[in-house]
């Protein structure tokens, strides 16, 4: 069983793929606006994965997550760092009020199946 993190989909990337990407990009923005605020907006692997690499969860935490929860349309997630490099922190995951206050309804996507070869 290759699972979520190893399984690459014909012209697909695996978790793994995507974060290796993850680990550049904010590299090069750590770079290019260091200790600065960066907004961005992507689907729900892509927000888990960006947890996985700035909080170094491990595969299984990821995972844990991953199956408990939901990641909400338009729901925000806040990570910070107090100095403005180190470790980061989560401040805010999933978080939908903003859409709440306003009246909007909170909605979900269908999701994809967990596809698990064997």
């Amino acid at each position: 069983m290759v699972g979520k993190f190893y399984y690459r989909p014909p012209g697909g990337e695996s978790w793994t793929d995507v974060a290796g990407r993850l680990r550049s990009l904010l590299r090069d923005v750590d770079a290019e606006h260091p200790g600065g605020r960066v907004l961005f907006v992507a689907h729900d692997a892509v927000i888990l994965l960006i947890r996985y690499v700035c909080e170094q969860l491990t595969e299984e935490q990821l995972l844990q997550i991953a199956g408990a929860n939901t990641v909400m349309n338009a729901s925000a997630t806040r990570l910070t760092r107090s100095s403005g490099t180190g470790r980061w922190q989560l401040q805010a995951f999933n978080a939908v009020d903003h859409l709440e206050q306003t009246g909007t309804p909170v909605t979900q996507h269908s999701g994809d199946t967990d596809v698990r070869p064997g």
